[in-house]
C-alpha cells in the first residue's frame, strides 16, 4: 500500500507513545484516523495534535469485545469501513515470577494484548477483506520471540499474538489484505509507567526504579517505530523487528533456540 491519502485508519493504543505517533504521521499522509484508547486524556491530548486532520477518537477498552465490536461498526457506517487496523494497544505486568504472580493478574495482561488483538482482527476484518487492497498490524515484541524470567504473563500474551497473527496471514494470502507482525524491543513508551506493578516489588526494586531502569534500556524512540511501521505497511513486510536489541535477541535465539535462555538470564532478566 503506497498512498494513505483518504485512507481510514484503525489505531488501538493511541493515547501515547508508538500509537500516537502513528497517528500523527498517518495524518501528516492524508489519512482519516480512528483512535481509540483506554485514556481519555491521552486520546484527548492525541486528537489535539491532529488537527485539523481528520480524527475520530473513541476511549476503547480493547479487552471489551461488545465495545470493540460496537466500534467496528461504527467505523462500517463511515467511508466504508477500514483500510487499515494497527492492534498496537498493550499492558505490562512488570517483574513478577511465575510463583508469586496472581492468576487474575495473568488474565488480564492476555485479555489486552492476547484477546485484544483478537477481538479487534474479528471485528474489523470482514471490511479490510472488502477493500481493494487494505493491511493489519499486529504488535508483538521481541518477548514473543524470545522469553524472559519475571515476564512470563507479558511473554505467553505477546508469543500468542505471533502464533495467531502466522497464522492469519497464511490465510490470507493471494488476497487484499497484507498483515505485519511487530517484534519492537525497547522502546521509550509509557508501557512501563502503566504496567501493573507494585509499589515495592519482592525483589526490593521500587516502581520509580523499574521504570528508570527500563527507560535507560530502552533504545528506540516511538517515533522511530511508528516510521518502521508505516514503511513496513507500504513494504507488505510480514515481518518487522525494532530496535537493535530486538535484532541481536531474534539472532540469538534463532542460533541458540534450545539454549538461548543462558544469555537471558544473564543479560536480561528482570529478577
Amino acid at each position: 500500500m503506497k498512498d494513505f491519502n483518504g485512507k481510514t485508519v484503525v489505531i488501538t493504543g493511541a493515547g501515547n507513545g508508538i500509537g500516537r505517533q502513528l497517528c500523527i504521521l498517518f495524518a501528516k499522509a492524508g489519512a482519516n484516523i480512528v483512535a481509540a484508547d483506554i485514556r481519555p486524556d491521552d486520546l484527548a491530548e492525541t486528537a489535539g495534535l491532529l488537527a485539523p486532520a481528520v480524527c475520530r477518537s473513541y476511549v476503547l477498552n480493547v479487552s471489551d469485545n461488545e465495545a470493540v465490536e460496537k466500534l467496528a461498526e461504527k467505523v462500517a457506517a463511515q467511508k466504508d469501513g477500514a483500510d487499515i487496523l494497527i492492534n498496537n494497544a498493550g499492558m505490562a505486568l512488570g517483574a513478577v515470577k511465575i510463583a508469586d504472580m496472581r492468576l487474575e493478574e495473568l488474565r488480564t495482561v492476555m485479555d489486552v494484548n492476547f484477546w485484544g488483538e483478537v477481538y479487534c482482527t474479528k471485528a474489523f476484518l470482514p471490511q479490510l477483506l472488502a477493500r481493494p487492497e487494505a493491511a493489519i498490524v499486529n504488535m508483538s515484541s521481541i518477548y514473543g520471540i524470545t522469553a524472559v524470567a519475571g515476564s512470563a504473563a507479558y511473554c505467553a500474551s505477546k508469543f500468542a499474538v505471533r502464533g495467531f497473527s502466522e497464522a492469519l496471514r497464511q490465510e490470507l494470502r493471494g488476497g487484499p489484505v497484507s498483515l505485519t507482525v511487530v517484534h519492537p524491543g525497547g522502546v521509550r513508551t509509557a508501557i512501563a509507567r502503566n504496567a501493573q506493578t507494585p509499589a515495592i516489588h519482592k525483589s526490593g526494586i521500587s516502581r520509580e526504579k523499574a521504570e528508570k531502569n527500563f527507560e535507560n534500556s530502552a533504545r528506540t524512540g516511538p517515533l522511530q517505530a511508528a516510521q518502521l511501521i508505516v514503511e513496513a505497511i507500504r513494504a507488505k513486510k510480514p515481518r518487522l523487528l525494532v530496535g537493535s536489541d530486538a535484532k541481536l535477541l531474534d539472532a540469538i535465539a534463532r542460533l541458540r533456540p534450545a539454549t538461548y535462555d543462558s544469555f537471558m538470564l544473564k543479560h536480561v532478566a528482570e529478577l
